[in-house]
């Protein structure tokens, strides 16, 4: 992973944070401040929220200008993740509990909720430094999204009982509740900085391309990434019965006999570590994995080629690397 760009990220997000907090604030019940800030204070990539000044930066505008929106979309996404871990009963979220781990489930979906409007507070921060014109259309492309992820989660609820789930069916779910919210932090960023109407749509379609990529090494991560550096049980996506699409060529691509145990541990909640290891050496052995990293790759130059089209008037090396960076992290 670039580590100069890791170290810009660190940088520029270290000032988003302070928005963040600062709108989180404190109060009583003091357990639902302290549920709500949980997540965000263990760490985490920031990709979609960095997304937004370098797309600033690269529209010609002060990636300064766009801090308040970046912390809308930290806080969406971490609301998000709060209601993933509550879904899917997981304990562990980068390294660390879970939020209704520590302050249980009631809590939790509060604090997640409290987080929504707060985010939307956030973007009107920016009045008297962005025109609220702008600020309409960005409330405007967040509240799309943050509804368009909301689908994909059910999406991928309801995939888990089902018997078939086609790649056009996964694509539909991952577009939504991954894509969707790339696409847009691309295209705020883009519109806080002075991109015309085209080239936000074409910050958006780098944006959303970019998401697919990186939902495609995500699921890869599900099944094989190591529980240090990612911070989730081995095989969590296998337990739970995710049908994201490495799992799906998995067994599509497997021999008959290996494709009906992989079947028979998929959502199996009690299954031993020892079952869990014979599934995902199906997974690594049918030559599904190879195939999902090919196709992040090409949706990480289908970013590129979006970005290559729009002669923006700003730097677009931050852009670049980060797309090239959401299919070949480690985390």
């Amino acid at each position: 992973m670039n580590a100069q760009l890791l170290s810009r990220i660190k940088a520029e997000t270290e000032k988003i944070d302070e928005v963040v907090l600062n709108i989180i604030g404190k109060g009583l019940p003091s357990e639902l401040f302290e549920a709500s800030r949980h997540l965000f204070q263990l760490g985490g990539k920031r990709i979609r929220a960095y997304l937004v000044p370098a797309s600033c930066g690269a529209a010609g505008g002060d990636p300064s200008l766009a801090y308040y929106t970046a912390a809308a979309v930290e806080l969406i996404h971490t609301l998000s993740l709060i209601h993933d871990d509550i879904i899917d009963r997981d304990t562990r979220r980068r390294g660390h509990p879970t939020t209704h781990t520590v302050w249980g489930i009631p809590i939790s979906i509060v604090a997640a909720d409290f987080l929504m409007p707060k985010a939307y507070m956030c973007v009107l921060e920016s009045r008297g430094f962005v025109p609220d014109d702008k600020l309409l259309q960005v409330i405007k492309k967040l509240s799309t999204a943050g509804a368009e992820l909301s689908q994909g989660q059910a999406m991928d609820i309801v995939f888990e009982k089902a018997s078939r789930v086609t790649d056009g069916e996964y694509f539909l779910m991952a577009s939504k509740k991954t894509a969707a919210l790339f696409g847009a932090s691309a295209w705020s960023g883009g519109v806080i900085g002075g991109a015309t109407e085209a080239q936000a749509e074409g910050l958006e379609k780098y944006g959303f391309n970019m998401g697919l990529g990186f939902q495609l090494v995500d699921d890869i991560l599900g099944v094989t990434g190591d529980e240090s550096l990612t911070g989730k049980p081995v095989g969590s996506d296998i337990r739970q019965g995710k049908k994201t699409l490495v799992i799906l060529k998995a067994i599509e691509m497997s021999a008959s006999e290996s494709r009906e145990v992989l079947m028979s541990l998929l959502g199996k909640h009690d299954a031993t570590e020892s079952e869990i290891k014979t599934a995902v050496e199906i997974v690594g052995e049918s030559g599904a994995i190879p195939e999902i990293e090919r196709l992040a790759e090409n949706y990480a130059q289908r970013a590129l080629d979006s970005l290559n089209k729009l002669d923006l008037r700003g730097d677009t090396d931050t852009l670049v690397e980060l797309a090239q960076m959401a299919v070949e992290r480690e985390l």
